[in-house]
């Protein structure tokens, strides 16, 4: 382990936010602000074919070093290879490409330092009650079907987990209720996690469903090692953080347990003499842009 600080620099950052959601990028990031993206925008030749999110799942699956096979291994030390090897020819491409656009160095640097530290707390992760989840992962096939009878009073879910829209739409004709999210492109109900949350400020009977509904596919996907909430074995649960993701440069965490449902929180058990906080912040733009 070595100081970081100093050598990490992060040039996804900036296209990453200036171009977040548009379809159509312009060059050089055609491709994308990915580094596979930017690889084939730079037209450098790559050997990454789409197996980086089962690569990624494989180093975060529930095992310690010592129990991955010989094969693993080498998949994933070839796998880094292949990740790591391609910036001899970007590095210099991008260094020319930003000195083109008078971007200051160092600025790339600050954003390397937040970046080490995602790394870092990946590293370190969130201690989980392992007996715990075990027992619930390994009970939940069992009690899939009753968990939702207990907990599905509206009956607006199929056993799937997945919103009824037929039941959802008789419940608001019933109830003179308004959806307030707009339809899908088809015309049917938009019963994504946003639309939820937004009719559940309006109807907080609909909160329950919506965390009923999250908190299944949380414990569903603990059945597969490639999706979810992951937990390994020494306790911990690990997220990627995707920093600078966001239009507003934020973190977008995959597969965090703080922000799956709130119920996979009762599963966090700090240690001995130890607590652990979630904390938010309030108009954090505003009060950056005003520092």
């Amino acid at each position: 382990i070595f100081d970081t600080s100093n050598v990490i620099s992060q040039l996804r950052a900036r296209p990453a936010k200036k171009y977040q959601g548009i379809k159509q990028l312009p060059a050089p990031f055609n491709h994308g602000t990915s580094l596979v993206g930017t690889l084939k925008s730079f037209d450098i030749r790559h050997e990454m074919k789409g197996e980086k999110d089962d690569m990624r799942a494989l180093a975060m699956m529930d095992k310690r070093s010592h129990e991955y096979t010989p094969q693993e291994r080498a998949d994933l030390i070839r796998y880094c290879r292949t990740d790591v090897d391609p910036y001899v020819e970007l590095t210099p491409q991008t260094l020319e490409y930003l000195e083109k656009k008078n971007y200051p160095w160092g600025r790339f640097l600050n954003f390397g330092k937040f970046t080490g530290l995602c790394a870092k707390m990946t590293r370190q992760g969130i201690p989980v009650n392992y007996d715990l989840w075990m027992r619930v992962k390994q009970r939940w096939p069992q009690v899939r079907q009753q968990y939702l009878e207990d907990n599905d009073q509206l009956g607006l879910l199929f056993e799937s987990g997945e919103i009824n829209k037929t039941a959802l739409t008789r419940y608001l004709i019933k109830n003179d209720c308004r959806w307030p999210a707009k339809p899908t492109d088809s015309g049917e109900l938009d019963t994504s996690d946003n639309a939820l949350k937004e009719a559940s400020r309006i109807y907080p009977e609909l909160e329950t469903i919506r965390q009923v509904r999250k908190l299944y596919k949380a414990l569903e996907s603990m059945q597969r090692p490639d999706s979810g909430v992951q937990v390994a074995t020494d306790g911990k649960a690990r997220c990627y953080f995707a920093p600078y993701s966001t239009l507003t440069s934020r973190n977008a965490p995959k597969n965090s347990i703080l922000g799956a449902a709130k119920a996979l929180r009762h599963f966090i058990q700090p240690a001995k003499g130890f607590a652990i906080a979630s904390l938010d912040y309030a108009s954090q733009e505003f009060l950056i842009a005003g520092a």
